[in-house]
């Protein structure tokens, strides 16, 4: 992942802080957990982060490491910025008009003037899979 790519999250170091203490974990012990998953990384590297409120591991790759080792959820490890979420939801989303005063009856040839709709989203995973409406 390039630097830029690390603005979508933002580790919580609050959090992070908090299940340390509450697991009794150093810093230390931390690192050296780390190094020993893959995450290279030393006290110095860990003590950066809570420097400055920007300084954050740059790969989300080691967020999801992190998140193992501690046995958290990855989303309250690093939760994705709000843009990005509201961006990923609208792409995966369908929206449909739902007319919920329209009726149809067969034979009788009434008209519904009533135009009054509400927009529902459906997922289009849903869509596709579940319901079985093909989506192009």
């Amino acid at each position: 992942m390039d630097k830029k790519d690390k603005t979508f999250y933002k580790l919580d170091k609050e959090f992070l802080a908090k299940i340390l203490k509450e697991k009794k974990i150093s810093r230390s012990k931390f690192a050296q957990m780390l190094s020993e998953n893959g995450y290279e990384i030393t006290l110095d590297g860990i003590a950066y982060w809570f420097r400055n409120e920007k300084n954050q591991p740059e790969d989300y790759e080691n967020i999801i490491v992190m998140a193992k080792i501690l046995e958290v959820p990855v989303s309250k490890l690093a939760p994705i910025n709000n843009n990005i979420k509201n961006f990923i939801t609208q792409e995966n989303q369908i929206e449909f008009r739902y007319f919920p005063d329209i009726y149809a009856s067969a034979g009788f040839g009434n008209t519904n003037e009533n135009e009054n709709f509400q927009i529902i989203n459906v997922d289009k995973t849903f869509l596709t899979e579940v319901l079985g409406v093909p989506y192009k």
